[in-house]
């Protein structure tokens, strides 16, 4: 989903330095406008550091520039490699999902030596 999305804002003329999350009025959508755009679909109340590591994680699943991650994210620091760093499942899980199926066992073989 995040691969399309940002597919979709380079076609729109986006580069990688406009902020994924631009209003039409060029405004960058805060975390107020998301939490306010959350409770009124979803009925239920959230906060942007949610939206942030998951969003981090996906790009760094995905294989983007650490740069990229941090511009996107407006993270002002690396802290948002300790949210990915903390889902070592869900890494661990995307990338035998990604491999091969020969490269998925010779990956499950290993981890099982090193547990």
């Amino acid at each position: 989903a995040m691969d399309r999305l940002l597919r979709n804002a380079y076609a729109c003329g986006s580069s990688q330095d406009t902020p994924l999350w631009t209003l039409t009025d060029r405004k960058v959508a805060g975390s107020a406008w998301f939490r306010a755009v959350w409770k009124t679909v979803t009925g239920m109340d959230a906060w942007a550091s949610s939206f942030r590591a998951g969003g981090a994680t996906q790009m760094a699943l995905a294989g983007n520039m650490p740069e990229t991650i941090g511009k996107v994210g407006m993270w002002n620091s690396t802290a948002w490699e300790n949210y990915v760093r903390k889902r070592p499942g869900l890494v661990i899980a995307e990338l035998l999902n990604g491999l091969s199926d020969s490269g998925a066992e010779a990956m499950r073989s290993r981890l099982e030596r090193n547990s």
